[in-house]
């Protein structure tokens, strides 16, 4: 009998810590016996039983407290029937009032059970106290902030600054205990980094609220971005030399999605081959585009962040051409699918989206090229 009764007292931390916020204080009493299957018993309760707080819609606060409830445990077939709190001292179950964080108190949890054996009633001890609840979101004010952008959500290699909020009771003071990431983000204190790839990042935070000396935890799970296209916008046509048969424009670059920031990496187009066709084959076939790369602006919920580059101006822009100098070139095509990539930390070159740079020569002196949407003829 010794024996079974450290058992039991083991088997009651248990309940203590599932039943959230109630915490041990320990204490049970069993009028009938029932030797191990009690224990099977116990440990199937713990994982129904919880204490039901009511909350007010007009001030966040704890208006009521309620009894315990059952959701339908079961145990080696045989119902449990309900089991019931009574609230010792004050509040009594079911009455009203305000209860802050930090209102600690105590219960007395009976419940009964039939098994193989025989029927029996157990009585316990607990005691609870009341957490405050709180929020957290993120202070993007030292890494790039702008008008509709996500507040759940980061580009690649972004920061951001952990922030909590009381909502229960709206207002109080929240003193963060603890706080930890996992996934596609990393932590230094408050300050978080997205990654250099895209993921799902968590933050879990510990914190009391008002008077309470009890932590609770809440989590935020963010997104982290990857570019997953360009957008170009044309500017201006260029000039095309004297005796050139050829076309081309000017274009600014935009990246998407446009509610992150991608400020914190750099981006640009890489290496590929072109492919030629009619009168400038074999002369331009596999002709090498070059690789580039420039920084990235800040964000903008309409446009996107824009490139900066390759070429300065206001704004930066692509110099998108192709031309033959030679009028009486007959009908061809040049066409190069050109990668666009970002570096990000130990992340260098990786490919995101292509564009299709193209040439068409109609063969009476005339040229089109055309870019991400956009063209340009001549003459």
């Amino acid at each position: 009998m010794l024996f079974q009764f450290s058992k039991l007292k083991m088997i009651l931390l248990i309940i203590c810590f599932v039943i959230s916020p109630i915490f041990c204080f320990g204490q049970a009493t069993v009028s009938k016996s029932a030797p191990n299957d009690l224990t099977e018993y116990l440990l199937t309760l713990s994982s129904q039983l919880k204490l039901n707080f009511y909350v007010s819609a007009s001030d966040g606060k704890m208006s009521r407290i309620d009894t315990v409830s059952d959701s339908g445990s079961s145990w080696n077939g045989s119902g449990l029937g309900t089991p019931t709190a009574t609230f010792i001292g004050t509040p009594n179950a079911g009455q009203l009032g305000t209860f802050t964080p930090g209102f600690s108190g105590e219960v007395k949890l009976t419940g009964s059970g039939s098994g193989p054996i025989q029927t029996y009633d157990w009585t316990a001890k607990a005691k609870y106290e009341l957490g405050g609840k709180f929020k957290i979101y993120l202070d993007f004010s030292q890494g790039d902030d702008f008008t509709g952008r996500s507040k759940t959500a980061m580009g690649i290699g972004e920061i951001a600054d952990i922030q909590v909020v009381a909502f229960d009771p709206p207002g109080a003071t929240v003193t963060i205990t603890s706080v930890s990431t996992s996934g596609a983000i990393t932590n230094g204190g408050l300050r978080i980094t997205a990654g250099n790839t895209a993921g799902i990042g968590t933050i879990t935070v510990w914190a009391k609220v008002g008077n309470s000396s009890t932590s609770t935890k809440e989590t935020l799970n963010v997104s982290v971005l990857e570019p997953t296209g360009v957008r170009q916008i044309k500017l201006r046509d260029v000039s095309v030399p004297t005796g050139t048969c050829g076309a081309g424009f000017e274009a600014a670059s935009y990246l998407e999605p446009k509610n992150v920031s991608f400020h914190f990496i750099t981006v640009g187009e890489g290496i590929c081959y072109s492919t030629a066709t009619g009168s400038i084959y074999p002369s331009r076939h596999e002709m090498a585009h070059s690789r580039w790369t420039a920084s990235v602006s800040k964000g903008n919920s309409v446009e996107g962040c824009r490139v900066e580059g390759p070429n300065a101006g206001n704004p930066p822009y692509d110099y998108i051409f192709g031309g033959e100098p030679n009028l009486s070139i007959g009908a061809g095509t040049f066409t190069w699918n050109i990668p666009w990539e970002y570096s990000c930390g130990n992340i260098v070159n990786r490919e995101f989206s292509r564009l299709t740079h193209l040439t068409v020569y109609n063969g009476n002196g005339g040229a089109t090229t055309s870019k991400a949407g956009n063209s340009s003829t001549n003459p």
